[in-house]
């Protein structure tokens, strides 16, 4: 093969990664933002459960149900410490059965 030949493979090599590589910073930054993005709207939804919730004095067991499956969720994808505060007076509150559909 040629001096040629072999400094233009190398050169289309050389492209192909750095094309790799960006692709893949910004397939990161995209799953970093997808995530961030999850985490925040669990908190919401979950803050709002709770001042929902202490304002009315109980829970349903559904309600406990699906705010263990968030905080869960929220947990897992590094999740701060503040909704521990929250889950834990969750817990403290008396929990009724619910009406159809009811949280």
């Amino acid at each position: 093969m040629s001096i040629i030949a072999e400094l233009i493979i190398g050169g289309v090599v050389s492209l192909l990664f750095g094309y790799i590589a960006v692709m893949l910073k910004k397939q990161g930054k995209v799953r970093d933002s997808m995530r961030e993005g999850a985490m925040l709207m669990l908190k919401v939804q979950l803050i709002e459960y709770h001042s929902k919730w202490k304002k009315r004095k109980f829970v349903t067991r559904h309600g406990l149900s699906n705010f263990t499956e968030m905080h869960s969720a929220y947990r897992n994808l590094g999740g701060n410490g503040m909704i521990e505060q929250l889950f834990e007076e969750i817990k403290t509150l008396e929990i009724k059965e619910g009406s159809h559909g009811e949280i």
